[in-house]
């Protein structure tokens, strides 16, 4: 039987590069972009497409935008910073039960996290995506890579997933916490943005054949990281009475069609009707380079290029919030 004694929890994010290095970066690029689920093409054509036009061209930008929001006093990424602190108070406060984090890309790995707690003697594993919207190159390829590992284990562990808590109430009001902090907040254009991701993956996803068609996103389909992204956004605005909101989706790449409308040029078309703009990172639960740069620099500077007087606010992941410990301590007393 499952409890604290025999029972170890993994929390997973997705994963950053382990030094602010070409190389380091290099080796965290292919890790993610070889993944089957994060390109979804053929392993020749998806070779050809990683090793020869992005690996040698893209980790030199990327690097410099590292460069911009590096913790250089412990010399740690943001992302593995905010994991680190994340943990270590979780521990501080619930200190009888077995916690760790571990990155799908890069370091710390799911392979020696596993590894520890099966050398601690430790039976079940509890895993807990750091991703509040199911996708299937995050949660799903976490899944298949969790089971993996587990699979070449003498003794595998009996594993169990924490279900997809984008429509949790209680997560919810943490955002809604964060909006409601700024004073006036309703005076504002609310923009919740989401990571981009290409559409044909919706479109894969489409189990029973609902995508595309009137009103499917209402139906809220498991699989479906537009409907969650959607239903979010909706709750929030609609608990808060949001007087002007709107999803929008960053960090596109590549040149196929990925879900719209995208940040930038979204907030292109409105900067000359609003001059208070709130960004919310909803699909984000740690600062990262995606919020820390992409949100509160370049696009930052986007804004300011073409509109001075424009107010724009970027809300912080929940990151090591107490609230946010708080919500995980609950729900880990609850699992058990």
């Amino acid at each position: 039987m499952r409890n604290k004694e025999n029972t170890a929890i993994l929390f997973v994010n997705l994963g950053t590069p382990e030094n602010l290095t070409i190389s380091s970066i290099r080796k965290n690029l292919k890790e993610f972009l070889m993944d089957k689920r994060v390109i979804d093409l053929p392993f020749f054509l998806r070779f050809i497409i990683v090793y020869f036009f992005i690996i040698p061209f893209r980790p030199f930008n990327t690097l410099k935008k590292y460069q911009e929001v590096w913790n250089y006093n412990l010399n740690l990424s943001p992302l593995i910073y905010y994991s680190e602190q994340f943990i270590k108070k979780l521990k501080e406060k619930i200190p009888n039960v077995a916690i760790d984090y571990a990155m799908r890309y890069g370091k710390p790995t799911i392979k020696e996290k596993m590894q520890q707690f099966y050398n601690q003697g430790y039976r079940y594993l509890h895993i807990i995506p750091l991703y509040p919207q199911y996708y299937t190159s995050t949660y799903g390829s976490l899944i298949a890579e969790i089971c993996r590992v587990n699979q070449q284990l003498w003794d595998p562990f009996i594993l169990s997933f924490e279900e997809v808590y984008n429509d949790d109430e209680d997560f919810i009001q943490l955002w809604m916490n964060k909006i409601q902090s700024i004073k006036n907040y309703q005076d504002y254009y609310v923009l919740f943005t989401f990571h981009g991701i290409p559409e044909r993956h919706i479109i894969k996803s489409d189990r029973l054949n609902l995508c595309l068609k009137e009103g499917c996103c209402e139906k809220y389909p498991e699989y479906c990281y537009k409907a969650q992204s959607i239903f979010i956004s909706r709750k929030i605005a609609q608990k808060l009475n949001l007087k002007q909101y709107d999803v929008v989706y960053q960090s596109r790449l590549g040149r196929t069609k990925w879900l719209t409308p995208y940040l930038q040029e979204y907030l292109l078309n409105i900067i000359n009707n609003f001059n208070k703009i709130i960004l919310v990172p909803l699909s984000f639960t740690s600062d990262c380079l995606e919020t820390l740069e992409e949100l509160n620099i370049s696009t930052r500077k986007l804004v300011e290029e073409h509109n001075k007087k424009i107010e724009l606010i970027v809300i912080d992941s929940l990151n090591d919030d107490d609230e946010w410990i708080n919500y995980w301590i609950k729900r880990i007393k609850n699992f058990f």
